[in-house]
Protein backbone atom coordinates (compact mmCIF):
# COMPACT_ATOMS: atom_id res chain seq x y z
CA UNK A 1 0.00 0.00 0.00
CA UNK A 2 1.44 3.19 -0.86
CA UNK A 3 2.00 5.76 2.03
CA UNK A 4 1.72 9.66 1.55
CA UNK A 5 4.17 11.24 3.71
CA UNK A 6 2.42 14.66 4.48
CA UNK A 7 5.84 15.75 5.79
CA UNK A 8 8.01 14.66 2.52
CA UNK A 9 5.29 15.76 -0.05
CA UNK A 10 5.23 19.12 1.71
CA UNK A 11 8.53 19.51 1.34
CA UNK A 12 8.97 18.00 -2.16
CA UNK A 13 6.49 20.87 -3.04
CA UNK A 14 7.95 23.92 -1.58
CA UNK A 15 11.75 23.03 -3.40
CA UNK A 16 9.20 21.95 -6.69
CA UNK A 17 8.02 25.69 -6.14
CA UNK A 18 11.80 27.16 -5.86
CA UNK A 19 12.51 25.05 -8.43
CA UNK A 20 9.09 25.47 -10.55
CA UNK A 21 10.06 29.64 -10.28
CA UNK A 22 13.31 29.09 -11.16
CA UNK A 23 11.84 27.21 -14.64
CA UNK A 24 9.07 29.94 -15.30
CA UNK A 25 11.35 32.40 -14.58
CA UNK A 26 13.79 31.60 -17.33
CA UNK A 27 10.71 30.58 -20.04
CA UNK A 28 9.74 34.35 -19.68
CA UNK A 29 12.75 35.85 -20.39
CA UNK A 30 13.37 33.59 -22.62
CA UNK A 31 10.25 33.91 -24.79
CA UNK A 32 9.50 37.77 -23.87
CA UNK A 33 12.78 39.06 -24.32
CA UNK A 34 14.74 37.13 -26.87
CA UNK A 35 11.96 35.68 -28.50
CA UNK A 36 12.78 31.71 -27.88
CA UNK A 37 10.23 29.34 -28.86
CA UNK A 38 8.43 28.44 -25.89
CA UNK A 39 8.76 24.43 -26.16
CA UNK A 40 12.48 25.39 -26.06
CA UNK A 41 12.80 27.90 -24.09
CA UNK A 42 10.72 25.56 -21.61
CA UNK A 43 12.85 22.72 -22.12
CA UNK A 44 15.63 24.80 -21.21
CA UNK A 45 13.64 26.13 -18.26
CA UNK A 46 12.91 22.35 -17.12
CA UNK A 47 16.63 21.61 -16.94
CA UNK A 48 17.63 24.78 -14.52
CA UNK A 49 14.65 23.58 -12.43
CA UNK A 50 15.88 20.24 -12.50
CA UNK A 51 19.53 21.19 -10.94
CA UNK A 52 17.92 23.23 -8.32
CA UNK A 53 15.27 20.41 -7.54
CA UNK A 54 18.23 17.54 -7.48
CA UNK A 55 20.16 19.23 -4.63
CA UNK A 56 17.30 20.91 -2.31
CA UNK A 57 15.72 17.62 -2.89
CA UNK A 58 18.28 15.11 -1.64
CA UNK A 59 19.57 17.71 1.22
CA UNK A 60 16.18 18.52 2.51
CA UNK A 61 13.14 16.69 1.39
CA UNK A 62 14.51 13.31 1.64
CA UNK A 63 17.61 13.78 3.69
CA UNK A 64 19.54 11.36 1.78
CA UNK A 65 22.99 9.81 2.69
CA UNK A 66 23.55 7.66 -0.53
CA UNK A 67 25.96 8.26 -2.99
CA UNK A 68 25.39 11.23 -5.19
CA UNK A 69 26.03 9.33 -8.57
CA UNK A 70 23.52 6.39 -7.92
CA UNK A 71 20.93 8.50 -6.69
CA UNK A 72 21.92 11.30 -9.41
CA UNK A 73 21.52 8.83 -12.23
CA UNK A 74 18.15 7.72 -10.79
CA UNK A 75 16.91 11.15 -10.37
CA UNK A 76 17.97 11.75 -13.77
CA UNK A 77 15.88 9.50 -15.07
CA UNK A 78 12.66 10.07 -13.43
CA UNK A 79 13.57 13.58 -14.49
CA UNK A 80 14.16 12.56 -18.41
CA UNK A 81 10.76 11.19 -18.45
CA UNK A 82 9.19 14.10 -17.07
CA UNK A 83 11.31 16.13 -19.35
CA UNK A 84 9.66 14.23 -22.28
CA UNK A 85 6.08 14.63 -20.37
CA UNK A 86 6.61 18.40 -20.08
CA UNK A 87 7.49 18.76 -23.87
CA UNK A 88 4.64 16.53 -25.25
CA UNK A 89 2.21 19.06 -23.15
CA UNK A 90 3.80 22.03 -23.86
CA UNK A 91 3.46 20.84 -27.99
CA UNK A 92 -0.13 19.59 -27.09
CA UNK A 93 -1.46 22.57 -25.34
CA UNK A 94 0.46 24.99 -27.14
CA UNK A 95 0.68 24.09 -30.78
CA UNK A 96 -2.61 21.63 -30.73
CA UNK A 97 -4.53 23.36 -28.86
CA UNK A 98 -3.40 26.96 -29.03
CA UNK A 99 -3.34 28.04 -25.46
CA UNK A 100 -1.61 30.49 -24.12
CA UNK A 101 2.28 29.10 -22.73
CA UNK A 102 1.03 29.92 -19.49
CA UNK A 103 -1.35 27.94 -19.15
CA UNK A 104 0.56 25.21 -21.27
CA UNK A 105 3.46 25.07 -19.00
CA UNK A 106 0.65 24.93 -15.51
CA UNK A 107 -0.64 22.25 -16.71
CA UNK A 108 2.53 19.76 -17.41
CA UNK A 109 4.12 21.35 -14.22
CA UNK A 110 1.11 19.77 -12.55
CA UNK A 111 1.14 16.71 -14.27
CA UNK A 112 4.87 16.18 -13.51
CA UNK A 113 5.16 17.20 -9.97
CA UNK A 114 2.91 14.24 -9.05
CA UNK A 115 4.93 11.39 -11.57
CA UNK A 116 8.24 13.06 -10.12
CA UNK A 117 7.40 12.78 -6.25
CA UNK A 118 6.14 9.13 -7.09
CA UNK A 119 9.23 8.12 -8.63
CA UNK A 120 11.74 10.07 -6.53
CA UNK A 121 10.06 8.91 -2.70
CA UNK A 122 9.51 5.28 -4.06
CA UNK A 123 13.11 4.76 -6.23
CA UNK A 124 15.33 7.60 -6.77
CA UNK A 125 15.53 8.73 -3.27
CA UNK A 126 15.24 5.67 -1.44
CA UNK A 127 18.55 4.30 0.20
CA UNK A 128 18.90 0.50 -0.75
Amino acid sequence: MLRIDIQKISCFAIVGLIGTSAHFGLLFLLVELFKTDVVVASSLGYIVGFSINYFLNYKYTFNCLANHSKVLIKYMFVTVCGFFFNMLFMYLTCKILVLPYFWGQIISTGGVFFINYFFSSSWAFRES
